[in-house]
């Protein structure tokens, strides 16, 4: 017993001080300007990752291949609101794991429940539909049809050639127990860039010493 915790103090002292290491690596910028956030947002990967090196008003830099670890999402945030169903009227933020769907950038719920993404609807112009994180990734490879969002397991689908670069963006429809309704005040309310300037950011270096799990042998 004495080994096996002698053991254990040891695999939580060596991850602490590789994680610590690890943090001491860190850098701060401050983001001040709209213009600043828009650069860095428009280099930053959906796992929060640059892709180029961007160089803020104040001067300094952020270089491609470093991760912005706080805060936990720089961005554009879209609400979603005026839908029956309380779990569609939600804040939508850059999908962690999906980069495009139909060529544009899939969103996800706070929660990660829900998924926003850009469907083929044919001559009258692409959707926008919110369906379970479940259903999303369980159908998002299957062909569109003439009303796709029937077999992609759609809870809210936008207008056709709906754009959601700037908001509102209403008369979204929403299926419920009697089936698809019009909803004239529901859809996108807003979009808000998050976090509020002027903004602290934290990043960690491309080279920063990886965390490597402890092993007894």
């Amino acid at each position: 017993v004495f080994v096996f915790l002698r053991l254990g103090g040891l695999k939580q002292a060596v991850m602490a001080a590789q994680k610590l290491r690890r943090w001491l690596s860190t850098y701060r910028r401050r983001i001040e300007t709209a213009e600043d956030r828009l650069n860095v947002v428009e280099a930053l990967s959906s796992k929060q990752v640059l892709q180029k090196t961007v160089r803020l008003s104040s001067g300094k830099w952020l270089r491609q291949g470093d991760r912005v670890l706080s805060p936990s999402y720089l961005g554009d945030v879209l609400q979603l609101g005026g839908f029956e169903n309380s779990v569609l009227n939600a804040d939508f933020v850059a999908s962690n794991s999906e980069e495009v769907q139909n060529g544009k950038t899939v969103f996800q719920s706070r929660d990660g429940e829900h998924i926003l993404s850009s469907l083929a609807a044919g001559v009258k112009g692409d959707v926008w539909i919110v369906s379970t994180a479940e259903t999303y990734y369980r159908t998002r490879y299957r062909e569109g049809r003439t009303r796709p969002w029937q077999s992609f397991g759609a809870l809210a689908v936008s207008p056709p050639g709906a754009s959601l670069d700037a908001a509102p963006v209403l008369n979204w429809q929403e299926l419920d127990a009697d089936g698809w309704k019009l909803r004239e005040g529901a859809g996108l309310q807003s979009i808000r860039a998050e976090p509020p300037l002027p903004a602290p950011v934290r990043l960690l270096p491309a080279n920063a010493p990886p965390v490597i799990p402890f092993s007894d042998t």
